[in-house]
């Protein structure tokens, strides 16, 4: 019986020892990818100040495609945050083909200041590209938030410690 137990829990062992090495084998992937990730991200910006270093865009058009871990999210926070930036203020227009709550907040969160959604008609997006560039909305910079003003209405009836001036 003791030896039955023995080898059981050698067994056990010897499955935890595979196991775990194929899970760091699996960390080991997976940290790749993320350093893969990350050039595409340099890539995208070291694009981005060049082409700021040649033009000064109006506005900015920037496709999105998920609500999380997307790089039209990235840059559009990058050109918002970074002190690298040469422009943090133009005007973004996300354009993506999906209507979730989860991305268009990521967007406005992001410092979007319109969002289309695709595939949208010329006259529509021009409507947006319009609006971003007329927008009388305040600039906002605090830590966890660089963009334009996300109220779209002077709303009185919120009269709370919180509410910003404007």
């Amino acid at each position: 019986q003791f030896l039955n137990a023995l080898m059981t829990y050698t067994a056990y062992a010897v499955d935890n020892a595979r196991l775990f090495r194929g899970a760091r084998e699996a960390a080991q992937k997976l940290q790749e990818v993320v350093e893969d990730q990350k050039l595409r991200l340099t890539l995208a910006q070291q694009q981005m100040l060049e082409f700021f270093a040649t033009v000064e865009p109006h506005a900015l058009l920037v496709y999105v495609e998920a609500p999380e871990n997307d790089e039209g999210l990235d840059l559009m926070r990058f050109i918002r945050r970074s002190p690298q930036s040469p422009n943090p203020r133009v005007p973004i227009i996300a354009c993506s083909p999906r209507r979730d709550l989860a991305t268009v907040h990521a967007v406005l969160n992001a410092g979007g200041h319109e969002y289309v959604l695709f595939p949208a008609s010329g006259d529509a997006l021009l409507k947006k590209i319009i609006a971003a560039r007329t927008s009388n909305r305040p600039f906002i910079e605090q830590p966890d938030y660089t963009g334009p003003d996300r109220r779209r209405r002077d709303d009185k009836a919120f009269a709370g410690p919180e509410r910003r001036a404007g």
